[in-house]
């Protein structure tokens, strides 16, 4: 069965490999304190790849009636919240598994563990560029599903956001040509690692949303990661 995942990607500029190891170092041995509510589990370093997830204990309130008093009151309780993240130290990317709330965590305590030494800076999915790599990437075979279009002004008079389902690839690229960066986001369907029906949703905004076997996708997410981040 297929599952979606969503990665906010950054870029670590400049990483080094002596401050990549120790930021390894420094993380495998924050294991999860509970007094502290913050720590880390699964790490695993496998070559140029750590792999971690940061495990947070939040604080919440809920509203509960108190029938003795009559009253409604206040009561604390605490939640755990863990959230997987990569560092991929081949492209010097910061790939976070996660929801937008959690992404900003775990990116402000890697920037703390790296003394803000390195700029964690956002990445900027240009859709007319990403297709351009896709189509030279020979063996990703793609056609263009759904689009956001901002700024859409099919005529003089009327301007606002579209988002149309796309039934024809060549129309998505010309929408893609005529719009170039007021296109926010780009649904594709792809043929990724031998797995057909791959769904990658495009965000300019620096995230993927991933639709496929979860088996596949480490695989998956290594070619979209040579096709996106591996240069020309």
């Amino acid at each position: 069965m297929r599952r979606s995942t969503l990665i906010h990607f950054k870029l670590i500029n400049g990483l080094s490999r002596e401050d990549f190891l120790l930021l390894s170092r420094t993380i495998s041995a924050w294991t999860f304190d509970d007094e502290e509510g913050c720590g880390f589990i699964s790490t695993v370093l496998d070559g140029n790849i750590l792999d971690t997830r940061l495990v947070l204990k939040m604080l919440s309130y809920r509203t509960i009636f108190n029938p003795l008093t009559g009253e409604f009151e206040r009561e604390q309780s605490f939640y755990f919240t863990d959230v997987p993240f990569s560092i991929d130290l081949g492209y010097n990317t910061l790939e976070v598994y996660s929801g937008a709330d959690n992404a900003k965590r775990a990116i402000s305590i890697v920037g703390k563990l790296l003394e803000f030494k390195y700029a964690i800076a956002d990445v900027v999915f240009q859709l007319e560029d990403v297709l351009n790599r896709l189509s030279r990437a020979g063996y990703l075979f793609f056609s263009i599903q759904k689009l956001v279009v901002n700024n859409f002004r099919p005529n003089s008079g009327l301007i606002g956001t579209f988002s149309p389902r796309v039934l024809e690839t060549a129309y998505g690229l010309d929408l893609i040509s005529q719009y170039k960066n007021d296109v926010s986001r780009a649904t594709l369907e792809l043929e990724v690692a031998e797995e057909k029906g791959v769904e990658v949703r495009i965000a300019q905004s620096g995230n993927l949303t991933v639709r496929c076997d979860p088996e596949n996708l480490d695989v998956v997410l290594d070619e979209l990661k040579r096709v996106l981040f591996g240069g020309d």
